[in-house]
């Protein structure tokens, strides 16, 4: 729930936004209305990229339950996603929005994976119930399961974009297309949220590492199908940071081939 339907609604949104907005636009057959119509949907993503991104952010700071902390800070995320989409949508030819879209959807794909492993993680630790979601539940558990606590933290590593992990390249394409098409200050707003972003990732993982732990505490045993998602998804977080100009380039591809068969 936490990154396939978000994924999925970008997929839809990008649809909608790249492909019918323009040709409403067209339909209008007046280039002056045209172009107001366009300018107010661009003008609507640069506000909801920033309230996304800063509402989200803002609201993971003071939660104390991780799973919480994860679900708000997913809000940022999607938020930095919709500054690719306003590079997309600002630009001048088919290269150029190609070459957005292919950032976006990489991005995605980065959330996803890193996502998805820092809930597996969270979820385990939990066990049935919920029963341990709190910061507090994860004081000095860092030597005492650390297969888990490394997992987790490269997730958070990858989250808040620490270079050579998913995260940091997702971010970096995504805000290279927006500086590309002049948007310097929405890029400059990102980077602070990212900052801000900083606190609450590292806050567990120092938590983990450098608490003490007031409470017994048994680590959870690890099913065979948990310990294949981690391995795919650490695996996944690091190979997106350290090589991925392969997968950005099949994107960017991919999508000229879906807007030539579609013209």
């Amino acid at each position: 729930m936490a990154a396939g339907p978000k994924a999925a609604g970008f997929a839809a949104f990008m649809r909608v936004f790249l492909i019918a907005f323009p040709f409403v636009t067209v339909a209008t057959q007046t280039a002056n209305v045209g172009a107001q119509l366009h300018e107010a949907w661009l003008n609507a993503l640069v506000v909801l990229a920033i309230l996304t991104m800063t509402i989200g952010n803002v609201v993971a700071i003071v939660q104390s339950n991780v799973k919480r902390m994860l679900a708000y800070s997913s809000i940022a995320h999607a938020g930095y996603a919709l500054v690719g989409f306003v590079a997309a949508g600002a630009a001048t030819d088919a290269t150029q929005q190609n070459d957005a879209i292919a950032a976006v959807i990489f991005y995605l794909l980065v959330y996803a994976v890193m996502n998805m492993g820092a809930f597996a993680v969270v979820t385990l630790i939990a066990r049935s119930g919920d029963r341990r979601t709190e910061i507090e539940d994860y004081n000095g558990i860092g030597f005492r399961s650390p297969v888990l606590s490394v997992a987790l933290s490269i997730f958070l590593l990858s989250l808040l974009g620490a270079p050579l992990t998913g995260g940091f390249m997702g971010k970096i394409v995504v805000f290279r297309e927006a500086l590309r098409h002049d948007y310097t200050w929405l890029v400059v707003i990102g980077v602070l949220n990212s900052a801000v972003s900083v606190y609450y990732y590292l806050r567990l993982i120092v938590v983990m590492f450098f608490r003490e732990r007031a409470t017994e505490w048994g680590a959870p045993r690890i099913p065979a199908s948990i310990a294949i998602a981690l391995v795919i998804t650490v695996i996944g977080v690091l190979y997106l940071g350290i090589f991925p100009n392969r997968l950005i380039n099949a994107f960017r591809e991919g999508q000229a081939v879906a807007v030539t068969y579609l013209k």
